[in-house]
């Protein structure tokens, strides 16, 4: 298995290719300029830690959630991703989406294809309920 921040860079493009195709199947006809901001609530940390939380709360396999523990205690996550990260986003949110990012790595490396689709899909209910209910 790979390393946790390299899971999590795989797993940040693989969701990002997800994020793209819900948008344009919830968006269809609308002009790529107007996509963007739509794709924005999928990837935002705050939006990915909050999957996460619901996700480690029985959904997750023991070999996911240790893959999720790993990747949310790795010591890099403070040093490089934080300084770099939004205005306003802390600390412990910017490592629950790391890790939900390195479980997605993870999936997709395993080529576990029907559990990453499940793990999406509940990560898109989850932040579509969300958004509903504001």
């Amino acid at each position: 298995m790979a390393d946790s921040m390299a899971l999590a860079y795989l797993g940040d493009s693989v969701y990002e290719v997800f994020v793209r195709e819900r948008v344009m199947e919830l968006n269809e006809g609308r002009h790529v300029d107007r996509l963007h901001p739509e794709a924005v609530k999928y990837v935002r940390s705050d939006a990915q830690a909050r999957v996460l939380k619901q996700l480690m709360d029985g959904i997750l396999t023991e070999e996911e959630l240790t893959v999720v523990k790993r990747a949310r205690n790795h010591r890099q996550i403070a040093s490089k991703r934080i300084k770099s990260s939004r205005k306003g986003s802390d600390p412990v949110t910017e490592k629950l989406a790391t890790a939900f990012e390195a479980l997605i790595g993870f999936l997709w490396q395993e080529r576990r294809t029907e559990r990453l689709k499940e793990i999406v899909d509940a990560a898109f209910a989850i932040i579509e309920g969300a958004e509903e209910a504001r």
